[in-house]
């Protein structure tokens, strides 16, 4: 039996359109999030505990775990227009990305290896804002981090000592690059605006865009 989808969000195009044609594992995934994705309450735990499943199916993921001469990987498993879309991502020993929110909900899952994941808060809502840690997890396999907007401020990667890069199942609720966000440089101790069709830097280290 198949689970009731919650209402679609007005005047979005319909995310679950394509589920027919996904390959069985993520038709399997994909229709456990429709059926969680309620927009006035995501159920987000029942998210996760699909994403860790998903995470176990390493007959499926490993041959495409394949990571640049870096050690980045950014994989597309499903990337519709709007809605909820799932990569696998991963950053080299040592690196983090830079402190960002999403303005949507999103959950993650270690395939393999260890994630350092910190969670802040914001002191402002511009660009003058400051950021401080509240919270630092090191996520491994079997377990699932959420977000939800707009206590959604953090940056997750890889810290020396702490295990292997992890290759990370991230689902966000909607495109990051389709609504206005803020992303920090915690070394400068600067604030920039993401606008729209800004994806934002994927390693600290990543130069920032001029202008």
């Amino acid at each position: 039996m198949t689970a009731a989808r919650p209402p679609l969000r007005p005047g979005r195009p319909d995310p679950w359109a394509a589920l027919p044609a996904l390959d069985a594992p993520l038709r399997a995934l994909f229709a456990e999030i429709a059926a969680a994705d309620d927009p006035a309450a995501p159920d987000l735990a029942r998210i996760g505990r699909a994403l860790i499943a998903f995470s176990q199916d390493h007959d499926y993921l490993a041959p495409r775990l394949v990571a640049d001469a870096h050690g980045i990987a950014r994989i597309r498993l499903h990337i519709p227009t709007r809605g909820p879309r799932l990569q696998v991502v991963r950053r080299p020993r040592g690196m983090m990305s830079p402190v960002h929110d999403h303005g949507s909900w999103v959950v993650m899952a270690p395939i393999a290896g260890v994630e350092t994941h910190r969670r802040y808060r914001a002191d402002g809502p511009g660009t003058d804002a400051r950021v401080a840690e509240v919270a630092r997890d090191a996520l491994g396999a079997h377990a699932a981090l959420t977000l939800m907007d707009p206590d959604d401020i953090h940056d997750h990667g890889h810290l020396e000592g702490n295990g292997d890069p992890a290759w990370l199942l991230v689902i966000n609720g909607d495109e990051p690059a389709a609504v206005t966000r803020r992303e920090w440089d915690l070394a400068r101790g600067t604030c920039r605006i993401l606008r729209p069709g800004d994806g934002g830097r994927f390693l600290t280290d990543d130069p920032l865009p001029e202008g």
